[in-house]
């Protein structure tokens, strides 16, 4: 209760920042509106719920003195919305299974650590078949505006065969052992 008495009292909310959102909402979202004092604790915990809401790319909130109290001021930065998913440059994995690694969908919002994973996902699909090389990026179309599509760039390479399998220094197993052994073999033309 001693760092309650310390804090200010929270007269009002503003908001800043808003492009999409009613401000009020956002308010709301961050659990502010009943909160009686201002504290370290009461803003960080405004801030997680707002981020939990997964609609912005960036939040803050700091206290202004004012008569009687504080007013809290939350400055947010929307996360745009996706309006389209576009796929090029995959010819050899199918469409469907490269979307099924993509955690959003047209209408979500668009957020930075999603479009990263979505792009580590769908390389380790290409892995499992082969590609080891791909190279993909998600990309939006309009990043600096209040919705945009996003371009799923893929540069699938060669797939990796293995022209030759040696064993070097094996003194216990032979060659051929070790290799019956291996999940995989040699591929290419001369082999069969």
């Amino acid at each position: 209760a001693p760092a309650q008495e310390a804090a200010p009292r929270l007269v009002g909310i503003e908001v800043e920042g808003a492009t999409l959102l009613d401000p009020e909402r956002i308010a709301a979202l961050s659990g502010l509106p009943g909160t009686t004092f201002l504290t370290p604790r009461a803003m960080q915990e405004a801030i997680r719920s707002l981020w939990r809401t997964h609609l912005f790319d960036d939040v803050a909130i700091v206290a202004r003195p004012a008569s009687g109290g504080a007013v809290a001021v939350i400055t947010v930065e929307e996360a745009p919305v996706i309006t389209g998913i576009e796929l090029e440059g995959h010819d050899e994995v199918d469409e469907k299974d490269i979307r099924g690694m993509i955690p959003f969908k047209v209408g979500d919002r668009m957020l930075e650590n999603r479009l990263h994973q979505a792009a580590f996902d769908i390389e380790k699909l290409y892995e499992q078949k082969g590609y080891y090389l791909a190279d993909v990026s998600l990309v939006p179309t309009r990043p600096e505006a209040d919705s945009t599509a996003v371009e799923v760039r893929i540069q699938e390479g060669r797939k990796v065969q293995i022209a030759e399998i040696r064993f070097l220094g094996n003194r216990a197993f032979s060659g051929d052992r070790l290799r019956d052994a291996l999940e995989t073999d040699p591929e290419g033309f001369w082999f069969w």
